[in-house]
This record gives C-alpha cells, sequence and structure tokens, in this order.
C-alpha cells in the first residue's frame, strides 16, 4: 500500500548491464533497501563497490537508504547472533547508513504457516535472541512507511530546491558569458560586476530613476486609474441610482395607492360649485 517495490538484479552480478540497472534503479527510486548476509558481517567487495559509487555521485541516496541484516536467525546462540548483528549493524553506520533506517529481519518466518511445526521452532528460537529480530519484519515495514509519508516529501523538496539553484547558476552564468560576448563590460575591469552596476547606476542616476523608477509606477498608476477608478465609479453611479430608485419607490408606494378626493377638497377649500368648475370630469388620482 502507498509504495511499490521493484527487485532489481544483484550487485555481484557479473554482467555489467544488470549493476547499471540497479544503480539506476537507485538514482530514480525514492528509497532502496540494501540487503546484508548477518552470517557473514563483513560487506562484499561487489556491495562496497556499490555503496562507494552510490556515494561518490548520489550521496543524497543515502539519506533513502535502508539496510536489512537478514538469515541471523540461522545463528545458533544468542551470543553469535548479538555477535553477527553488532558487526554487520556498525559496518552499515561506517558505509553512512541511517541508525535509525537499519534493520534486523527474518523473511522466512512471513512466509511459513504459523501452525506448523517449523514456524514455532523459529519463532521461539528468533523471540530468545532478540525482540528486534522477532518484530524486525513489522518493524521495517513501519519504518519505510514513516519514511514515505514524513521524510519523502522534505527529501523531494530538498531536491526541487537543488534542482532549481543549479538551473539559476547555470542561466547566471550564461548571463555572464553572453555580457563578456558583447563587451557590455570594460574589457579591464578591476572592480566587482555589483560594485561597477552600483558605480553606474550612482553616475547615471536621473536616467535610471526616469526610465526604471518613475515611468513604470506611472504607466501602472495611469492604467489603474483609466481601468479600476472608471470601473468602479461607474458601478457607483450606477448603485446610487438603483438604490435611490428603489428607495422612492418603496417610501411612494403607499401613496401612490391612495386616491385623494380633490374635487370634494377644492368646494370645500374654496366654496365653489360644481357648475363653476371645467365640464371634463376630475382625475381624483
Amino acid at each position: 500500500k502507498n509504495y511499490e517495490l521493484l527487485d532489481v538484479p544483484g550487485f555481484d552480478s557479473p554482467i555489467k548491464e544488470h549493476r547499471d540497472a540497479g544503480l539506476q534503479a537507485i538514482k530514480t527510486a525514492d528509497a532502496f533497501l540494501f540487503l546484508t548476509n548477518g552470517q557473514q558481517p563483513s560487506l562484499t567487495q561487489p556491495q562496497i563497490r556499490l555503496l562507494h559509487e552510490i556515494q561518490e555521485n548520489h550521496f543524497e541516496a543515502m539519506q533513502r537508504a535502508f539496510g536489512i541484516i537478514t538469515k541471523l536467525d540461522l545463528c545458533q546462540t544468542p551470543a553469535t547472533y548479538q555477535d553477527h548483528y553488532d558487526k554487520a549493524f556498525n559496518e552499515l553506520i561506517e558505509k553512512n547508513f541511517k541508525p535509525e533506517h537499519i534493520y534486523v529481519a527474518c523473511p522466512r518466518l512471513q512466509i511459513l504457516d504459523k501452525n506448523t511445526e517449523e514456524f514455532r521452532i523459529i519463532n521461539r528460537k528468533i523471540h530468545n535472541f532478540s525482540d528486534d529480530l522477532a518484530q524486525g519484519f513489522e518493524r521495517s515495514q513501519h519504518g519505510l512507511e514513516k519514511f514515505i509519508e514524513y521524510e519523502l516529501p522534505k527529501t523531494h523538496l530538498k531536491q526541487v530546491t537543488a534542482l532549481g539553484r543549479v538551473r539559476l547558476v547555470r542561466h547566471v552564468l550564461e548571463a555572464l558569458d553572453k555580457i563578456k560576448e558583447k563587451q557590455l563590460l570594460p574589457q579591464n575591469l578591476d572592480i566587482s560586476i555589483d560594485e561597477y552596476i552600483k558605480q553606474q547606476n550612482i553616475e547615471n542616476w536621473d536616467q535610471v530613476y526616469y526610465k526604471h523608477i518613475f515611468q513604470p509606477t506611472f504607466a501602472k498608476a495611469n492604467h489603474w486609474h483609466t481601468t479600476t477608478i472608471t470601473k468602479e465609479r461607474t458601478k457607483f453611479i450606477d448603485d446610487v441610482k438603483l438604490k435611490f430608485h428603489n428607495s422612492f419607490v418603496d417610501l411612494t408606494k403607499d401613496f401612490l395607492k391612495e386616491i385623494h378626493q380633490i374635487e370634494q377638497l377644492m368646494l370645500e377649500t374654496h366654496g365653489y360649485t360644481v357648475l363653476q368648475l371645467n365640464a371634463h370630469p376630475i382625475d381624483n388620482k
């Protein structure tokens, strides 16, 4: 779950393509497991050569390396087990493996039926040797999952940062080469490029200020005024008109619904008679 294991050819293979494929896999993998035989605590020459090449060309890969010590369940006594374990562990430390990335495991116990006598004998034996060996497979699995969840994102970020730094340096060097080719700098420059640029800026400050500071700032301000201010002002006026219209309608709706007896009011106020009024019907509304 959450990761895929890739089994690559052994590094002690006499076939060069096998060794190259293994190195390429380590270079591109997020992590790699390095298995060593605990019955032979000293690493073999192919293993030493492999680790040397990894550290020489891909040193950061050792941050992603997990050392798995196997076959210690074949030891006859706890003392022999401890001696072989210490030697194998210390040698991996010398090869720049992280202590927390080194585990001891008994893989064959994982494939045996728990109801068999062989399983019970081996299980009892390794529990007598060490809890690390008895729980080594689960601990290595947990360590790998923890690395994927917490450490791997940091590793990816470091890789991206390093790649960005390399590209940035390359672009700067290329730009400096172009400057030299076009002779934009004096040939006998006895000060740093930064000092030279600073000196040129001081001598040509008026031109630099107008061209590189005032004009760009004024252009941005003018663009902002012609777009944002005009747009917002139009929106504000439209909003005010709409608000006034809605308020006027809301405040006068009751008044418009009423019917005023204008004719009766005129008669009562001025003492007119109906005969004195215009013959046209009166609009009481």
